[in-house]
């Protein structure tokens, strides 16, 4: 009972003195827009929110070679919104029609003596499909949108249950205002930078404390194109327990911020003699977006900003085999968050799928 107190008093402790400091935002306020390349980061953290943490890899027993391998898929996306005409109805006036997508991510961490840990952290997301030569007949070789990120970090146990992380990625970051003759986008590039510490109270209790996005943002030679990074914190804590042959995780994280509410990621796992694990989970995750929208009645194509809200059950299933773990992970996808008087009907994509593979 005293470890679960002090896991829900350190949770509403943090998002308590966060919130202090922030400014009070009124609905009537614009709706702050990211970079891509933000959005892009945030959904890496998001499969899997402890391992961000730069710290992590520090804060386990026995630190050895480890290798990661993640790729997760985006679904073609399609949502309509529906607003009151004047008569008071609800009447479909856009539709949001986003095309598919995915990333692949590729980590690796290995011990150097008596220095730390040391990582290296690539990345690469993709949106539409792969173009060799553009309408013109000209080489292309690349996707309309796409996002790079390579990253080192640092991790080092300053005491024996304290470990202390560092991770700078380098972004490049490419977008499409419009439709262009030549496929050549906008590119931006710029860096960020991840702080972590992971406090260990006892061997079944964790806590954990992220500062991301720490950056002036990308830069773009179009000033139309959102280029700012939102720094924010991520508060986590894992808890760690044995029922028979059965070892059970549960892990809380969630951003102290409330102007969007809560948002929240809680997971649960039960992994059966270091064979197989399931987990079950809930998420919760709200974010400001910028997407190109159709009028349903005078087909016109527009640029809106609003917020996009991710909530509902995850699932997950790894199978270890050796030292070689296989996972594969269900969530939910973003979807338009209505505002007042508005309905949104998602017909198409309101899921994604990711695998994984770890080694060490």
């Amino acid at each position: 009972m005293k470890i679960w107190t002090y896991y829900l008093l350190f949770h509403l402790l943090i998002g308590w003195s966060w919130t202090q400091g922030q400014v009070d935002v009124s609905i009537s306020e614009p709706i702050a827009i990211e970079s891509t390349t933000g959005h892009f980061l945030r959904q890496f953290s998001r499969s899997s929110l402890l391992y961000d943490n730069p710290a992590t890899i520090a804060s386990v027993p026995k630190v050895g070679l480890q290798t990661r391998i993640a790729v997760g898929r985006y679904p073609h996306s399609i949502s309509q919104l529906a607003q009151q005409n004047q008569e008071g109805k609800l009447v479909d006036s856009q539709q949001y029609d986003l095309v598919s997508g995915g990333y692949e991510r590729w980590s690796l961490a290995t011990p150097i003596k008596n220095i730390g840990i040391i990582g290296l952290d690539f990345a690469f997301e993709h949106y539409g499909p792969f173009s060799r030569m553009t309408n013109v007949g000209k080489a292309a070789s690349s996707f309309r949108r796409s996002n790079h990120a390579f990253g080192l970090r640092y991790a080092l146990k300053i005491v024996p249950r304290l470990a202390f992380g560092l991770d700078a990625k380098w972004l490049r970051s490419k977008v499409e205002l419009a439709p262009e003759v030549d496929y050549v986008g906008q590119l931006g590039h710029g860096y960020v930078y991840n702080l972590g510490l992971v406090q260990t109270i006892n061997p079944q209790f964790q806590v954990g404390v992220m500062v991301r996005n720490l950056s002036n943002g990308l830069s773009f030679q179009n000033p139309e194109v959102p280029d700012k990074l939102q720094p924010n914190v991520i508060v986590s804590s894992l808890y760690r327990g044995e029922v028979g042959d059965f070892d059970l995780n549960f892990s809380l994280a969630h951003l102290p911020q409330f102007e969007h509410g809560l948002q929240i990621d809680l997971t649960s796992q039960a992994k059966y003699k270091d064979l197989l694990a399931l987990r079950l989970g809930y998420v919760r995750w709200v974010e400001g977006q910028q997407q190109v929208a159709h009028n349903l009645t005078d087909g016109k194509t527009i640029s809106t900003r609003r917020l996009w809200r991710m909530e509902g059950l995850k699932f997950g299933l790894t199978w270890q085999i050796f030292q070689t773990q296989l996972t594969i992970n269900y969530q939910p996808y973003f979807q338009p968050e209505p505002e007042l008087f508005q309905r949104v009907t998602v017909t198409r994509g309101t899921s994604m799928l990711a695998f994984a593979i770890q080694l060490g």
